[in-house]
């Protein structure tokens, strides 16, 4: 296994985008009983903020789930996305189906997750990943086989679990800091204050009036620093800013 884990370290270093990184990852995964799976990145959640919806994501479940996620707007009424950005331990997908039909989720959450179970996501696991940058966490949801019952599905968790952690660590380990994520830009020192006001949960107004000048400035350092680094969202803007140590929280 030590071979196979270092083996796979190389190939994510060396692939030239992260969806081949993901695709060298997903084959491992593949050869520890898990179908499908996403590894996502956030900016952490501050006194002034919310646990963060906008994840920066690689890897897919089921098409048509992926589909109605999105119509949905689901990334910001996700149990689990919420659950990997504010906690450290592994999380089940039956744990969550629980909940949902216990009534201790919103109704939202509740809905966004009973949607998986309906399109076969039966059996799964996320786990929380923690890397260098203390404002920027992750996770990594792995989908099991339909084949397993759930009662084969723990034993087989027991089993495997020590590697798929392992798999995860190496993933993260390697993709953190790496040009996968992006091409380094250098950014004004304007742009890397405004980001960092970004990540302390502040709005434009907010950081405009922190750092004395008028709101359209601040949008338009932010459009630039979304430019810069291919960001579609300054909270993909700030985790790549993290990724690539152009800022430091």
């Amino acid at each position: 296994m030590y071979r196979e884990t270092l083996q796979l370290a190389d190939t994510i270093r060396q692939a030239g985008t992260l969806d081949e990184a993901w695709a060298a990852m997903l084959g491992e995964l593949h050869r520890c009983g898990f179908e499908a799976g996403k590894y996502g990145l956030a900016v952490a959640p501050t006194p002034d903020s919310r646990p963060a919806g906008e994840f920066l994501f690689v890897g897919r479940f089921d098409d048509a789930w992926e589909d109605a996620y999105a119509e949905g707007g689901c990334a910001n009424h996700d149990y689990i996305i919420e659950h990997c950005v504010t906690r450290v331990s592994p999380l089940t997908f039956a744990r969550v189906y629980e909940l949902a039909r216990r009534g201790r989720l919103p109704a939202r959450q509740a809905q966004t997750h009973l949607m998986g179970l309906e399109s076969g996501m039966s059996h799964g696991i996320a786990l929380p990943l923690r890397g260098r940058h203390p404002l920027c966490r992750g996770g990594i949801s792995l989908v099991g086989s339909p084949e397993f019952s759930r009662e084969g599905f723990r034993r087989h968790l027991r089993h495997m679990y020590d590697r798929v952690r392992e798999l995860a660590q190496v993933f993260d380990a390697n993709v953190q800091g790496s040009a996968l994520v992006g091409r380094k830009r250098q950014l004004s020192v304007r742009e890397r204050e405004c980001l960092l006001w970004i990540m302390r949960g502040l709005r434009t107004k907010q950081i405009a009036a922190r750092i004395g000048t008028h709101p359209k400035t601040v949008e338009k350092q932010l459009g630039n620093v979304r430019a810069k680094l291919n960001a579609r969202t300054n909270a993909q803007a700030a985790i790549k800013a993290m990724l690539l140590d152009l800022v430091t929280p």
